[in-house]
């Protein structure tokens, strides 16, 4: 039973270390770490090893009782603190992925542009959203501020409209994007690719887009 508990202790903070890492996509984000779990994990993990090394050699029953009600106690409350923010205990392996809308086509300028709206690590104290727009096979992405939190929820997308919409302006490097009606907040945005530089600015409604006249 002892070294039972002391082999669950040390998954437990293997666990720990794995989960850190996920949140920051192994450490390349630093300021996901600030996310809800990471002090009580911090503290339960600095708690296990400070056990693990009184326990070492022992098998005094008290030491057991708190490594385990450690384990149990820091996960039942992540797990209830992640099902009260995404209403799932446990964060999904999806949520690593990149989900895309799915290539949409723009004439404009004397030439087709392709473009689509890619989410990184959506849901997830990381994520990362951009407008990645294709022209003369030269494939450039513009990180949009869509979302202010981790809990702005999202419909996955049938079609590109659903979640961007792209339009030209009189000028060739620059265009205006608005967010479709699967995404939780109406947005628009005026973006310069030669620079990479983006603007917000009053979103059009959705049937006013659709009225305005392709370019």
């Amino acid at each position: 039973m002892h070294k039972a508990i002391l082999t669950l202790s040390v998954l437990y903070l293997a666990a720990i270390m794995a989960a850190f890492g996920y949140v920051s996509d192994w450490f390349s984000y630093p300021r996901a770490l600030e996310s809800f779990f990471v002090f009580p994990l911090a503290v339960a993990a600095v708690a296990l090893l400070v056990i693990m090394l009184f326990a070492v050699g022992r098998k005094d029953f008290l030491w057991n009782v708190l490594a385990l009600f450690i384990v149990v106690g820091s996960f039942a409350y992540v797990a209830n603190e992640h099902h009260g923010l995404y209403g799932s205990w446990l964060p999904e392996l999806m949520e690593s992925r990149v989900e895309t809308s799915g290539d949409a086509v723009l004439t404009a300028h004397g030439q087709t542009i392709r473009y689509r709206l890619e989410m990184h690590h959506p849901s997830s104290v990381v994520h990362r959203e951009y407008l990645v727009v294709t022209r003369a096979s030269t494939e450039q992405g513009v990180r949009l501020p869509l979302f202010q939190d981790t809990r702005s929820g999202y419909v996955s997308s049938k079609q590109p409209a659903d979640w961007i919409v792209m339009r030209a302006t009189t000028d060739s490097e620059i265009f205006e994007a608005d967010t479709g009606r699967l995404l939780p907040a109406a947005k628009s945005f005026r973006i310069n690719l030669q620079g990479g530089s983006v603007k917000a600015q009053e979103p059009k409604a959705i049937a006013e887009i659709q009225r305005s006249p392709k370019k």
